[in-house]
């Protein structure tokens, strides 16, 4: 895959992330009792929030650590948080926009907050999906890569060895 399509991607996707970071920490100055009678925010509003600190971290980690370290493992494990932050993303998302006919009837303020919190978490789970796929064929790519050269090896040895029989 070309690398500018994947770090266009993570830009796209850390602007989305530092949006998110911004409306989930204003409905949780809402939920602390700005405009709420109870002093605590609903456990979604800290979901989202411990979410997108949780992204912002991943992506940091599997934008800056190619560029410092280079390790063989860097695709399986920056794999393993694509798919780990992208399901939370889903069911986070879901979770949020299945509460929005409560929060409309109950809690004005915080539903007017809370509907840019949906739209942006699909976006952010539908990116971060992208990326999770992007590298999966990027996985397989070199491991076909890897497999032909080890094919070819093979012949190479196998041609040797017939010549050397021979003589």
């Amino acid at each position: 895959m070309n690398p500018y399509f994947i770090a266009a991607g993570q830009a796209f996707l850390a602007v989305l992330l530092f949006v998110q970071l911004g409306l989930t920490g204003y409905a949780t100055s809402l939920g602390n009792g700005l405009e709420l009678e109870e002093k605590t925010p609903p456990i979604w509003i800290l979901f989202a929030l411990g979410n997108t600190v949780w992204s912002i971290m991943a992506l940091a980690f599997i934008s800056i650590t190619p560029l410092v370290l280079s390790y063989a493992l860097h695709n399986l494990v920056a794999l393993l948080l694509l798919a780990v932050t992208t399901i939370v993303w889903l069911g986070g998302s879901i979770a949020v926009a299945s509460i929005l006919g409560d929060l409309f009837e109950n809690r004005k303020g915080l539903y007017m907050v809370s509907r840019p919190i949906v739209a942006f978490s699909f976006f952010i789970w539908v990116t971060f999906a992208t990326l999770m796929s992007v590298e999966v064929v990027g996985l397989l790519k070199s491991a076909y890569r890897n497999g032909e050269q080890g094919m070819m090896e093979l012949r190479e040895l196998n041609q040797n060895e017939r010549g050397s029989a021979l003589r």
